[in-house]
């Protein structure tokens, strides 16, 4: 699997300007977006409560302004300094429903009050959306979740928005046998070569780019 195009942090850049800040990424996963915005930021401090994702981040991504730390996203104690950005890199929804509001207070407390909390988030349409429906394939059926966090960031009383933006990564696989490896199909697997066929084994994921500003805390 081959991600053929994606414009995520480009995009975030042309909006926050990364350039000089330092940055914390909540749900780093294996530093995919920790290897664009190395080189865009001062300073990275990437976290994921998954250590087996980390160490695979470690050994993979090589610059010397990125720090990694085995760190859930509702208990940011272990993290230190203060931010300009902090980035839920497609992590938000991961968060157990009811520690959704508490991972953004987290993430309040360690930004600097001038600074920005940006959320990267699957929205619900795409071919690969329909893949993750129709053959129970990668995180599955996640529409609950992704409505959940995408309330949680509006309603929070801390985030005032700034800008609500549109983002898509296509992804192409080289054979049937290249997207079972990579998305681990579960059901209905008879259609599966048919379904990728016709979208010429590439699929696109849309993504939402939520950016908010950060309000002063309540006395």
């Amino acid at each position: 699997m081959i991600r053929a195009r994606e414009h995520f942090v480009s995009i975030l850049d042309s909006h926050v300007r990364l350039g000089d800040k330092r940055v914390l990424e909540i749900g780093c996963g294996s530093g995919h977006y920790t290897k664009q915005l190395a080189p865009l930021c001062a300073e990275v401090v990437a976290i994921d409560p998954d250590p087996s994702a980390i160490r695979e981040a470690q050994d993979s991504v090589r610059f010397p302004n990125v720090t990694f730390g085995v760190t859930p996203a509702q208990n940011l104690s272990d993290v230190t300094g203060r931010f300009q950005v902090v980035i839920f890199t497609l992590s938000l929804h991961h968060v157990p429903d009811a520690l959704m509001a508490q991972a953004i207070d987290e993430a309040a407390r360690v930004a600097y009050l001038d600074g920005f909390i940006v959320f990267l988030e699957p929205d619900q349409e795409g071919s690969f959306f329909e893949a993750e429906l129709a053959f129970e394939a990668c995180d599955g059926d996640e529409r609950e979740a992704k409505s959940r966090a995408y309330r949680a960031m509006l309603e929070h009383p801390r985030l005032a928005s700034v800008a609500e933006l549109s983002d898509q990564t296509d992804f192409r696989w080289d054979s049937l046998e290249d997207f079972v490896d990579t998305m681990h199909p579960r059901g209905n697997l008879s259609q599966l070569e048919a379904f990728l066929q016709r979208h010429e084994y590439s699929l696109t994921a849309k993504r939402r780019i939520n950016i908010f500003t950060i309000r002063a805390a309540c006395p």
